[in-house]
């Protein structure tokens, strides 16, 4: 059995989300896409020629970006985000990274924080791509064994994914230092699974340093992360993206990826829960019987 996640089951990555993620660009093609990330919602009321004329670009590099991004030409690109702004017009107008002040009422920080973690699960549903997570469940099901690399702040959200897996059978090694995750690596192979949860910031580059061996030896590698850590996407085997409005470092703390995170780990478990529900259901009912 395999899980859907969506209305109709065929989320696929938002444009978007794909835009930030491209590599392999031109400067002139990486100029326009930092024009539509930060100007995204003004190019859908320009024509192509009102767009190069306002981003100085030509038609064939305009052409070359959309072939690149699997768009065949301008006005499906502009129509495309269109649609994708008015999904996500409804926002709840909170600061992601500041959500309360010193002077702030309980019940007005309870309703940001709501908001906070309402938009983030679903920003992180439509962010989320079907065949992706269906990609990482297979990977796990026949993954000997399963290792997840975070970091010290993340330790107890991966501890309760250990402990959900337990219970139906499997076993995860959790890793949170740098030396940790090096001595983890060196037994790995192409019949083991590596889950990274990574936002960005500081552990991002210390993954770098053990990722082209690991992808060398054909461990399968599932990469639980957002469009700012595009440095880590080449080695993912499967990228399970979460909402990408906060801020890597300047924030008060990470309330909008803790949540995501703890709904993508939840996706996975059942997904493998799915696979035996009957066989998995009577060891729960064991467990927690009195």
């Amino acid at each position: 059995m395999r899980i859907n996640i969506g209305s109709d089951g065929n989320n696929v990555m938002k444009l978007l989300d794909q835009i930030k993620l491209m590599t392999s660009l031109t400067p002139s093609e990486q100029s326009l896409r930092a024009y539509i990330i930060q100007n995204g919602k003004a190019m859908i009321e320009l024509d192509e020629e009102a767009f190069k004329k306002a981003t100085f670009l030509s038609s064939s590099t305009i052409y070359r970006f959309c072939h690149k991004l699997g768009v065949k030409r301008y006005d499906d690109l502009r129509l495309r985000l269109a649609q994708e702004y008015i999904k996500s017009e409804k926002s709840y107008a909170v600061d992601y990274n500041f959500p309360f002040t010193a002077t702030d009422s309980y019940m007005d920080i309870s309703k940001n924080l709501l908001a906070i973690y309402t938009e983030s699960l679903e920003l992180t549903q439509h962010a989320i791509d079907a065949q992706e997570l269906d990609q990482a469940i297979q990977i796990l099901k026949k993954a000997k064994k399963i290792c997840f690399f975070t970091s010290n702040m993340n330790t107890q959200m991966a501890e309760k994914f250990n402990a959900q897996l337990k219970e139906i059978g499997k076993d995860v090694r959790i890793s949170s230092s740098l030396y940790k995750w090096k001595l983890e690596a060196i037994t790995l192979t192409s019949e083991d699974a590596l889950i990274i949860n990574s936002y960005a910031g500081y552990s991002s580059k210390q993954f770098i340093t053990i990722l082209p061996e690991l992808k060398k030896r054909g461990v399968s590698i599932i990469m639980i992360t957002s469009t700012h850590n595009k440095s880590l996407m080449p080695y993912a085997t499967s990228k399970l993206l979460m909402c990408d409005k906060e801020h890597p470092n300047d924030k008060l703390y990470s309330f909008s990826s803790n949540i995501a995170t703890m709904y993508i780990l939840d996706l996975l478990y059942i997904g493998l829960y799915q696979e035996h529900y009957d066989e998995n259901f009577a060891k729960h009912q064991y467990i927690y019987s009195s």
